[in-house]
């Protein structure tokens, strides 16, 4: 009894890996079901330097939204270098059909790193989803702000996902 019910959980588990790979290989996302066929990888991002007095910034992305195109993100990346005690905010905000959202990225707490100029580092990677628009008076920004302007912080936030046709 027992092989049988690890044979059928084998089972089951290779047809969900195969489901997602036929998926993957066809350019269906399995997450959404969205048809992705025709799709762009794109990578953008953005380096913020808050100087010594300034609680913060807001910058676009150094890569805009290609014209007739839609990025959808997909991953969120931030490395954070700031002084010890200082909390690190991020947030993205995107333009969608005409409509603006802000998103912030829940950073964890800094870890003590061996820099004397930044002994303080924190980093994040998460999992998102959201769309931008290819508007140049709307384009992808991001804005970092912290709790102390003492020192300065630099913080570098990475932005991935693939470009699709603007409806």
């Amino acid at each position: 009894m027992r092989i049988l019910r690890n044979s059928r959980l084998f089972t089951a588990g290779f047809v969900l890996l195969v489901s997602v790979l036929v998926l993957s290989a066809s350019g269906t996302s399995y997450a959404t079901g969205e048809t992705l066929v025709g799709t762009h990888p794109f990578l953008t991002g953005v380096t913020v330097n808050l100087q010594e007095g300034q609680f913060s910034d807001q910058v676009a992305v150094f890569k805009p939204v290609p014209a007739g195109m839609r990025f959808v993100i997909e991953t969120v990346g931030v490395n954070a270098f700031a002084q010890p005690g200082q909390v690190v905010r991020v947030a993205l905000r995107v333009v969608t059909e005409g409509r603006v959202g802000i998103f912030p990225i829940a950073l964890p707490q800094a870890s003590v790193f061996p820099d004397p100029e930044f002994p303080a580092n924190t980093l994040r990677s998460q999992l998102i989803r959201l769309y931008q628009d290819p508007d140049p008076n709307a384009p992808l920004q991001v804005t970092v702000d912290r709790n102390s302007a003492e020192k300065q912080a630099r913080v570098f936030v990475d932005i991935s996902g693939f470009l699709v046709g603007a409806p």
